[in-house]
């Protein structure tokens, strides 16, 4: 899973390609998380993993989200939006003032991002 998430090099479209398997593979644990024979163990299984992230959401409130999962089975409607680009050579003076492979992205498809995002939190649904 680690080197599915992490290669682009073999991909025709790059980081972009990276990004959708990322997305995939998140979809994949979402699932899997949303899964009945998951949250009906979360608490143990949160037990196990405690010490290994690290998250501002309380105990309870994850084992809110998990009842709230049991009592509709809902699907969850995930989105992603890539910001397009394109690549070029580009001194960066972070870095030693060397001349990086780097994205310059299209201020059209920034705009649409931030759209999206205000959209979510207006508490609009992406179609």
């Amino acid at each position: 899973a680690l080197g599915y998430v992490r290669e682009r090099y073999s991909l025709p479209d790059g980081d972009i390609g990276r990004n959708k398997h990322q997305a995939i593979f998140l979809k994949g644990c979402i699932d899997k998380l949303c899964s009945v024979s998951t949250i009906t163990n979360i608490s143990s299984i949160l037990n196990q993993l405690q010490g290994t992230f690290t998250t501002n959401i309380s105990f309870n409130d994850i084992l809110s989200l998990a009842q709230m999962q049991l009592d509709d089975m809902a699907d969850w409607n995930i989105k992603s939006y890539s910001i397009l680009g394109y690549g070029q050579d580009r001194q960066c003076f972070s870095l030693d003032e060397e001349y990086y492979s780097v994205e310059i992205l299209y201020d059209e498809s920034v705009d649409l991002a931030k759209q999206y995002i205000e959209s979510l939190f207006n508490g609009e649904i992406l179609q």
